[in-house]
């Protein structure tokens, strides 16, 4: 928000025309820059670049990060829409993205342990290529939804996920930390709609005494 206070009008005379009107801009830190750099511009003109004397008044920063203004009436007019026109302005929604994530145990020569879904099977296969047939089980499976740019946490009774995504049109860059029984993980990734990729691998004994292979999987679904 951007917020105008009209100070006392004062004339001081300078070589150019008299600045008749001071005014204080109340701006959001975010934008204080900015504005400020937009002023200096409306006001800056070349009558003295040794000085840098302007025809159209003056802009200070204020120690509270405030725009102190000292310029001719018309100009103040023109200043006040321009800033808010920017207090204004629409600011596009951040994107909410969502991430599928799967633990899955791969063991030598047994039967898949359950049913498993259709969308693991190119995963599955390119798995085996790597440690020959597994029957895999799913040990755990998650969603976690947050918003572009912002930290996102899901506590499970066995899985504890953290991700921080930044969206580009169709592709993300993603920082990801993993807390399992089997494996803790921190990577940073890159993906596409649709893409399938795997975090890590760990051999591992499960709790029945099998040994086996766990793989950690991440998926960014195109319908979400």
């Amino acid at each position: 928000m951007i917020t105008r206070i009209l100070v006392a009008a004062v004339c001081i005379l300078v070589t150019a025309p008299a600045l008749c009107e001071m005014q204080v801009y109340d701006v959001e830190a975010e934008y204080r820059q900015e504005v400020y750099e937009i002023l200096k511009g409306i006001l800056r003109s070349d009558a003295d670049p040794v000085q840098n004397q302007s025809l159209y008044g003056r802009v200070k920063m204020l120690p509270k990060g405030q725009n102190f203004i000292n310029a001719a009436a018309d100009k103040q007019v023109e200043i006040a829409a321009l800033l808010s026109t920017i207090a204004n302005r629409s600011v596009p929604e951040t994107p909410t993205i969502a991430l599928r994530y799967w633990v899955l145990f791969g063991i030598s020569g047994t039967e898949n342990g359950s049913a498993l879904p259709p969308m693991l099977s190119r995963v599955i296969r390119e798995w085996e290529a790597a440690h020959g047939d597994l029957g895999v089980t799913v040990l755990d499976v998650a969603r976690v939804v947050g918003r572009s740019g912002h930290p996102t946490a899901l506590q499970g009774q066995r899985m504890e996920i953290y991700q921080k995504v930044f969206a580009s049109g169709n592709k993300i860059n993603a920082e990801i930390r993993i807390q399992h029984r089997y494996q803790e993980l921190e990577v940073e990734v890159s993906l596409e709609r649709g893409d399938f990729l795997v975090l890590g691998e760990n051999t591992v004994e499960s709790e029945q005494g099998a040994l086996g292979t766990v793989m950690f999987v991440v998926h960014w679904p195109s319908g979400d």
